[in-house]
């Protein structure tokens, strides 16, 4: 009960209410534009969460989860476009009660639903950690890494149409968490006599070049949407909404505890419990008939699982160490860089951060449906924004918040280098969550390993509980290879196109690519001690037999598919490399005449690039964009800027300022 107590003070602390409220605000925006996404948003907040105190990181953080998922229920309704994959089930009744002029109604009993299930998952979440916090300390270290083990297995399994492709990924990423000093003999591990990956590769330009990239790069073709509320029928109110919302309040409910069961289920997203939650109140409506015809059930039902689901979602993330969400993977790593490891000691040493969480998702939820429900004509002008925009700047804050990891013009390298493989990944149907997540416990699964071994040698495979734990993990890799049937449809994160031979091919090609890059590695790593060799070792083979199965089963599908290639992915590829150029321009200006007067060329370069034309628009958006990061990183932040080979134009710049 004290701990209770404590969390509730540390979230009505000033400072900790401001990053609450600061991050509702971006969950709100968040949820509203199509693709953007959870993992841009987490990406793009990352770096300023450094510089905070970890209450009020934390609060940022939870207050964007929170309402990302109500927000979103704006543009399903409205126009019949999710803001998120986890609105796609609203879609089917929202946007039909809006053609019936019956938005409004729609909306409050979203926002209704939203709200209820927020809270109900925080409620749930608040009676697991006492529960989870007795049960965890009789977890051993080898039962802590089978656990690791089978987190990544789950994301693995989950995150995209081939398991094959996401353990690789996670292979992938737990072998890049090796490089830098090793932590238990101190021997430098494939750092290439760079000083820059001493320290291992930087946390946070790998998450940007991962998410933000490859995202920016889509919004290119995002569609204009065109805001303002339809024209509403007689009787049409946000205040019917909410009367018809708690007039089902067992939906809501049933919905609730539906998101909170399968959110507590690593790799269960959004777009998932969405379609589950209105399955079951279509099979349990009398009569479902009207489904699809615009049955305001069918808003409630989705809206009040995808909420709920991220109280579920936080248990296994706090109480195990395993994000049960690729954004939770980001989170995760966030709490590592303020040093707080979540696990065992999550729910020990630092209890009033944990409630701090959960009365902290609590009321991110209150408010951020209340805001939803006041503001909702102004909210949706964020939809009228155009892509060149959106891009430019969020591209600008990327690059600087990118160089806050290290100070080091590599970290923009860093970037462009991990965002142009992002970006083959994504358009190849290779998983990225996996790879996060296993560069995030890579360094936890090395240590929990050579503890093991120290202790129990090898005998640590065959305690009990490691056996059921790595039977679980090979059950969730096994069903998806053997238990479904194979489709003729390929996902790509979300878009679902027509496997040609070009896709198999090139898919052959990047698994290539990645084997002989992981043989390479394996070679350097003969002339290491046996203690700083062993996990490289144990993950380096086992990355390389999933590479070979990758490019067995993707060379046999080439040979059975019809050549081809999809023209949007041209038009796709054309526009992103246009961007990756101006960005390589940038970076290599930026050590000429420095990072801040740089601007000048790259904002206006994107904003002409994505259709803009040269004029008063893209000069005012210029300054604004300069004056904005020269505010933020030079006046509040006070980073401490390269030395460019030209320093006249930086130098005048700053002395301006100061």
């Amino acid at each position: 009960m004290e701990a209770l107590g404590g969390g509730l003070a540390l979230l009505f602390d000033p400072m900790t209410m401001i990053g609450l409220f600061g991050g509702v605000f971006a969950g709100l925006v968040v949820g509203l534009i199509p693709g953007l996404g959870t993992g841009l948003a987490l990406a793009l907040l990352l770096p300023f969460t450094i510089v905070m105190e970890p209450s009020v990181a934390f609060a940022v953080i939870v207050g964007l989860l929170a309402v990302n998922t109500t927000s979103d229920t704006i543009p399903a309704v409205l126009f019949g476009v999710p803001g998120s994959s986890g609105a796609a089930a609203t879609v089917v009744d929202g946007f039909e009660m809006s053609k019936q002029g019956r938005a409004k109604e729609a909306l409050g009993a979203a926002y209704t639903a939203s709200m209820i299930g927020g809270v109900f998952g925080a409620v749930l979440l608040g009676i697991a950690i006492p529960i989870m916090g007795a049960l965890i300390p009789k977890i051993g270290t080898p039962e802590l890494l089978a656990i690791c083990i089978l987190g990544l297995c789950f994301v693995s399994s989950v995150s995209g149409r081939s398991v094959l492709k996401g353990l690789a990924s996670a292979s992938i990423g737990v072998l890049l968490s090796f490089i830098g000093i090793s932590n238990q003999t101190g021997e430098m591990r494939w750092t290439f006599d760079s000083l820059y990956l001493w320290d291992g590769l930087p946390f946070i330009p790998l998450t940007l070049g991962l998410y933000a990239l490859p995202s920016l790069i889509d919004m290119i073709h995002m569609p204009l949407l065109g805001a303002g509320m339809r024209e509403g029928s007689k009787g049409d109110s946000l205040l019917r909404g909410i009367r018809v919302a708690f007039r089902n309040w067992f939906l809501v409910l049933r919905s609730s505890w539906i998101g909170v069961m399968l959110g507590a289920i690593p790799g269960i997203g959004t777009s998932v419990i969405d379609w589950v939650a209105y399955g079951m109140a279509v099979r349990t409506a009398k009569p479902p008939s009207s489904f699809g015809a615009g049955d305001v059930r069918g808003v409630i039902a989705p809206e009040a699982s995808n909420n709920a689901r991220d109280g579920g979602a936080f248990v296994p993330t706090l109480a195990l160490g395993i994000p049960a969400t690729a954004g939770l993977a980001i989170v995760l790593g966030i709490f590592l860089i303020h040093g707080v490891t979540p696990g065992p000691r999550m729910l020990t040493d630092h209890l009033d951060l944990t409630y701090m969480l959960v009365w902290g998702l609590a009321l991110a939820n209150l408010i951020g449906g209340a805001a939803c429900l006041f503001f909702t004509p102004q909210l949706a002008r964020f939809l009228d924004i155009p892509a060149r925009y959106l891009v430019a700047g969020m591209l600008v804050l990327v690059l600087m918040g990118a160089f806050q990891a290290s100070l080091s013009l590599g970290d923009l390298w860093m970037v462009l280098g991990v965002g142009t493989i992002a970006f083959l990944m994504k358009a190849l149907d290779w998983p990225r969550p996996p790879l996060l997540l296993g560069f995030i416990l890579g360094e936890i699964i090395e240590r929990y390993l050579f503890i093991s071994i120290q202790i129990y040698d090898w005998h640590w495979l065959l305690r009990p509980g490691v056996l059921v734990i790595l039977a679980i993990a090979a059950y969730a890799l096994l069903r998806p290879l053997f238990g479904q049937q194979r489709k003729r449809a390929v996902s790509v994160e979300g878009m679902t196109t027509r496997p040609t031979r070009a896709f198999h091919v090139a898919s052959v090609t990047f698994a290539s690519v990645a084997a002989v890059c992981v043989v390479f590695l394996l070679i350097l790593s003969r002339d290491w001690s046996a203690s700083a060799r062993i996990g490289p070792s144990i993950v380096g083979w086992l990355t390389l037999a999933v590479l070979a199965a990758v490019i067995a089963t993707s060379a046999l599908a080439a040979m059975r598919t019809p050549a081809g290639l999809p023209g949007q992915g041209f038009r796709t590829a054309g526009r992103g490399a246009v961007v990756v150029s101006l960005i390589v321009v940038y970076i290599l200006l930026s050590g000429l005449i420095g990072l801040e007067p740089a601007l000048f060329f790259l904002v206006p370069a994107v904003f002409v690039a994505l259709g803009g034309r040269l004029g008063w628009a893209c000069l005012f958006f210029t300054l604004g964009m300069f004056a904005f990061t020269v505010g933020l990183f030079e006046a509040v932040l006070a980073v401490p800027w390269p030395r460019p080979v030209f320093p006249v134009f930086q130098d005048f710049i700053f002395d301006l300022v100061r």
